[in-house]
């Protein structure tokens, strides 16, 4: 969403989530888009809605009915409240809060140990007793391996996710994580979870030109990553930073041909 909004002429650097207020038609032309390319699934123009960034609390609410509204007009399969990385779980309540009417809430580009914390801690909450958390990691290559920036490795996260309150555990983005990664990242989370599990990798860490970022992986390097994606045991993909309905279009034409009898 925000790299297409970007596109659509979000000035960098500024909180897309406004855009659900002040240019509506905007943002539904992104999950018009995205539908149209295949996805069953999108997310809420919310990744930067939350009481830091948006301190009026009158107006979160706004931003995030308005957005959970844009979603349903898309006549996507799902709509997922999102809700980028934040430290305290009081102060995702009213963000959340502002996320009712979402078939489930997808916790993002989160790369802390708190996390576990966090989300034991919205599981108490009466709205999110019932109400799925997809909880989606990010990882960097560092001397030890793949791990999070506090220094975890995917399966502690996996060994807690389920007692945590955790109905899906996935990958997102990640500077230098390669689709091959997403796909190990998922096979380490399989030995220690039968949890269901997701990736969503990025389009490549971008590079600056003027006002614009480039991402560096093509549509046909999402096709030809969905195999091995599937075989690590992903029951959803997609895509992060700089995934464009294109991208999404083709992993839909290689998902259907990973589904075909014989395949």
């Amino acid at each position: 969403m925000g790299s297409e909004l970007i596109s659509a002429g979000l000035p960098l650097g500024e909180n897309g989530a406004g855009w659900n207020l002040t240019r509506p038609a905007d943002v539904l032309a992104v999950h018009h888009a995205y539908v149209a390319a295949g996805a069953e699934v999108v997310l809420t123009n919310t990744f930067q809605a939350n009481p830091h960034t948006i301190p009026d609390s009158a107006e979160l609410v706004r931003i995030g009915a308005a957005a959970v509204a844009l979603g349903r007009q898309a006549k996507a399969r799902f709509v997922l409240g999102d809700i980028g990385p934040i430290e305290n779980a009081g102060d995702l309540r009213p963000t959340i809060n502002a996320l009712a009417g979402t078939d489930g809430i997808m916790l993002e580009t989160f790369s802390s140990s708190d996390v576990v914390a966090l989300v034991e801690s919205i599981r108490r909450w009466p709205e999110m007793r019932e109400l799925p958390i997809l909880l989606s990691l990010t990882y960097r290559r560092a001397v030890n391996g793949i791990e999070s920036s506090s220094g975890h490795t995917p399966e502690w996260f996996a060994e807690r996710a389920r007692n945590a309150g955790v109905d899906a555990l996935g990958v997102n983005c990640g500077r230098e994580i390669s689709i091959g990664d997403c796909a190990e990242i998922l096979r380490r989370y399989r030995t220690v979870t039968n949890l269901p599990l997701f990736a969503r990798p990025n389009a490549g860490t971008p590079t600056r030109n003027g006002e614009h970022w480039v991402y560096p992986r093509s549509p046909q390097d999402f096709a030809a990553g969905v195999k091995e994606l599937l075989s690590a045991g992903a029951a959803m993909i997609g895509g992060c930073c700089g995934t464009t309905p294109e991208h999404v279009a083709a992993m839909r034409v290689a998902l259907n041909r990973e589904k075909e009898p014989g395949a």
